[in-house]
């Protein structure tokens, strides 16, 4: 798996996409949901599904704050095609 440092303008959108014709999964970031740039690639045969686990998760560290902290997760959906 991968880890990058959060960026509130440059990961506004984090979509993770199926590629049917390559067989794998893409880990994208974009600031405006025009331009993506991809930060991970998997091969999903390398697991099965049925043992995969997705999170979303968001907080603040490094108290204090000038604002209580928002986290917003909006269109999360699975589909099995």
């Amino acid at each position: 798996m991968a880890f990058i440092d959060w960026d509130s303008d440059a990961h506004r959108w984090v979509p993770l996409r199926w590629d049917a014709g390559s067989d794998r999964i893409d880990f994208e970031t974009s600031p405006d949901a025009q331009s993506w740039t991809s930060f991970h690639t998997m091969n999903p045969t390398t697991f099965g599904f049925d043992q995969a686990t997705f999170e979303l998760g968001g907080g603040a560290w490094d108290a204090p704050f000038s604002a209580d902290p928002f986290v917003a997760f909006d269109n999360a959906f699975l589909c099995d095609e």
